[in-house]
């Protein structure tokens, strides 16, 4: 891993970069407009744009003269489908139609190719389908769209009892013809409905039908729930294929990046992962590769440079603010408001139940202490979260702070959805922070804090482009990583204003690597020496009032980036579509 300056270059050191192997070589067009206020760009011209109705926007594709841009479930859920632009002539885009619109569904991420079998001949498009509100649809919907402007339905593979298809590929094997979408169905294993990853044989578009599903629990025996970070999660995010269909890449958050052997479709084999150090955030989002395959590199999604805090009141030789995570199975502090009050230890306080299924010890644990009135502390292990809670609820305590059992980061508690939510707001805290807090309680010592959604403890930097050598994919090796000057955040300040300026989706045209960077824009980044990854430029879309709730910003929002003939083609999430051109510096 090369240090953090070699990663980031300054503005004026950019300016005297030699110009990176790469395709997107096209001279700037003289006719080309001037960039919109609040735009910033080097090396990189605006060529068009054209703002999108219908909510907030996903990922973007490009295929011959059209661009299709995905929905994202908010706001609202407005199931308002693809949207297909026709880009033919880039300077002036222009709407030409929708497809894949359907109640309740979100329609993040599409992908399109030109197949030729005995079933079908011409541009099959596949889009995953998301339940985002009522009769929504989980599953992959296939499209002809050799006609953009006549899209044809042709066939739905359903994904039972999950929430649907986040992120595909679609490949054409040469080897055997056979058209493979590879699906990530996120959570799909934890709720017992199959492997998170999906492999679906759509030669024939009109009846998909699946090969084979994998998981990392059943085949790696990972640990459902799991993860680390503020973010902790284990699920196949997306999933990328190789040229020739024989390989699979699989973004499974904090468990890393995975590599299966798909040469066989039916029976995908593991080949290697990556992994994450224990006081990183994880969130393994996407993948793509370079330098024959040799090099994989991978996206960390991170929408939060801010580490949450529990404030202490009292003794003053405690007073400060401690790293703490919500759980996710208790009341929110967004609803509850701020909770102050005394601590009290009660111990583990599970239930009676068994132990073997994790609802209980057999007694059950003894309160060590009357709750009513103050803040339970409670020690993680032995029975689900919700239940430890949900004790310390009914015996009157009007928060609660569990003490991790393990080094590291707290956790965002989780556990079965079938439990029932306890009535109180609950924070896990670090186990050394645990530490000094019971010690002080065991010797008499008051101990007051305040629980609330607005306290920040500390900053960290938001989410990375990491390279990765695989050439020997049983043991890929982490060789650099690369962040934008803002990825970086001020320890002390935080970041400059409320943008989310986190990598997301990279894309890959000899030894440049173009990323979408959410509230950055795009950036230009030269690989040619994988291990000092280099920006060679960059663009910035102007602010845009933002259009959902979860997205507490007005800066840019760059979900995807696409390439084709020199163009770079961006889906902006609150704004639509932007068309941009690189042109390396001397």
């Amino acid at each position: 891993m090369v240090a953090r300056g070699q990663l980031v270059l300054a503005f004026s050191a950019l300016l005297a970069l030699a110009p990176p192997v790469g395709g997107l070589n096209a001279p700037t067009a003289a006719s080309e407009p001037e960039l919109p206020t609040g735009a910033s760009a080097l090396h990189m011209s605006l060529v068009g744009s054209l703002a999108l109705p219908g909510g907030v926007h996903g990922d973007v594709w490009v295929q011959g003269d059209y661009a299709y841009v995905g929905t994202w479930r908010q706001p609202s859920c407005p199931g308002t489908g693809v949207k297909i632009v026709d880009v033919s002539n880039p300077a002036v885009p222009a709407r030409a139609g929708t497809l894949a619109q359907h109640n309740g569904t979100s329609q993040e991420v599409m992908r399109v190719i030109h197949v030729a079998s005995p079933a079908f001949t011409g541009d099959l498009l596949a889009v995953g389908l998301q339940i985002c509100g009522d009769g929504g649809l989980a599953g992959v919907e296939f499209w002809d769209v050799s006609n953009p402007r006549q899209p044809d339905r042709l066939g739905f593979f359903a994904t039972p009892g999950t929430q649907g298809v986040h992120e595909l590929a679609l490949v054409q094997r040469p080897s055997d013809g056979r058209v493979l979408a590879l699906l990530a169905v996120p959570n799909s294993e934890l709720s017992g409905a199959g492997g998170d990853f999906r492999i679906v044989d759509a030669t024939d578009p009109r009846n998909p039908a699946q090969l084979a599903q994998w998981g990392v629990k059943e085949q790696l025996g990972l640990s459902l729930p799991g993860g680390q970070g503020q973010s902790p999660m284990i699920f196949d995010h997306s999933v990328r294929a190789n040229a020739d269909g024989t390989r699979a890449y699989l973004s499974y958050w904090d468990a890393g990046f995975i590599i299966l052997d798909i040469a066989d479709p039916s029976h995908p084999t593991f080949l290697g992962k990556t992994s994450y150090q224990p006081d990183e955030e994880g969130n393994a989002h996407s993948v793509a590769l370079a330098q024959g395959e040799r090099l994989l590199l991978g996206a960390d999604e991170d929408f939060d440079a801010s580490v949450p805090g529990l404030l202490i009141n009292a003794p003053p030789a405690l007073t400060g603010k401690i790293e703490m995570a919500q759980g996710r199975v208790s009341k929110r502090l967004s609803e509850t408001g701020p909770v102050s009050g005394d601590l009290v230890y009660l111990g583990r306080a599970c239930p009676d139940g068994d132990p073997n299924a994790n609802t209980g010890v057999p007694g059950g644990d003894p309160l060590l202490a009357d709750p009513s009135g103050k803040i339970a502390l409670l020690d993680r292990g032995a029975c689900f979260f919700a239940l430890k809670l949900a004790r310390a609820a009914q015996a009157g305590a009007i928060g609660a702070v569990v003490l991790n059992n393990q080094d590291g980061a707290p956790i965002a508690m989780g556990g079965p959805s079938n439990l029932p939510q306890p009535a109180i707001p609950a924070v896990m805290i670090r186990q050394d922070d645990g530490a000094r807090i019971k010690a002080a309680l065991a010797s008499g010592t008051t101990v007051n804090v305040t629980l609330s959604d607005k306290i920040i403890s500390a900053y960290n930097d938001w989410g990375y482009l990491r390279l990765f050598d695989i050439s020997n994919p049983a043991n890929p090796v982490q060789i650099s990583r690369f962040g934008t000057a803002h990825a970086f955040t001020d320890r002390a300040n935080g970041p400059p204003d409320d943008g989310i300026y986190s990598a997301h989706n990279p894309i890959v045209d000899g030894n440049l690597v173009f990323a979408s960077w959410y509230s950055d824009g795009v950036r230009a980044i030269d690989i040619s020496d994988p291990a000092n990854p280099r920006e060679v430029g960059y663009f910035v879309p102007p602010d845009t009032p933002t259009l959902s709730p979860e997205l507490p910003t007005k800066r840019p929002m760059v979900w995807g980036v696409a390439e084709q003939n020199g163009l770079l083609f961006l889906s902006d999430m609150n704004y639509g579509l932007w068309i941009v051109r690189f042109t390396p510096g001397g």
